[in-house]
């Protein structure tokens, strides 16, 4: 609560029993600098639950997901890791990535056919600066 709108509590993630600044929803402080990082939030919650292929149906299970620290596949569980992230596995065949300028299935290396009638739409970026065809789009974009 209150990260749509960059309110940090300091690290802790167990503020239930705080009865101050830590735990309280602070509109107000939805700033103008904040702005951008609060609209990006609310598109990627209205992308998440209009795609359905972006939603898992049931627990994801260490079967299905695939676990990441700052090396893929090498998860970091420490008190000192600042990162995690994870890949579905039942996507894997088709996640993209670009390497050397070029788009490349990541499973198998292969580059992606471009030749076709496939459209690419451009979906999400954190980028702080994006460029689509060589135009500033926006910090955050949907």
């Amino acid at each position: 609560m209150g990260d749509e709108y960059g309110h940090t509590k300091g690290g802790n993630n167990n503020t239930y029993c705080h009865d101050n600044y830590l735990n309280y929803f602070q509109w107000d402080k939805k700033e103008e600098s904040s702005l951008d990082f609060f609209r990006f939030c609310c598109l990627v919650t209205k992308f998440h639950q209009e795609c359905e292929s972006m939603g898992l149906d049931d627990f994801p299970t260490s079967k299905r997901l695939q676990w990441h620290g700052h090396f893929p596949g090498m998860p970091d569980w420490s008190e000192t890791s600042r990162f995690v992230a994870f890949t579905m596995v039942e996507r894997m065949d088709y996640e993209v990535a670009i390497e050397n300028g070029r788009l490349m299935y990541k499973k198998s290396g292969k580059p992606v056919d471009t030749t076709g009638k496939a459209e690419w739409i451009f979906v999400l970026s954190t980028s702080k600066t994006l460029y689509v065809r060589s135009r500033h789009i926006s910090f955050y974009f949907i």
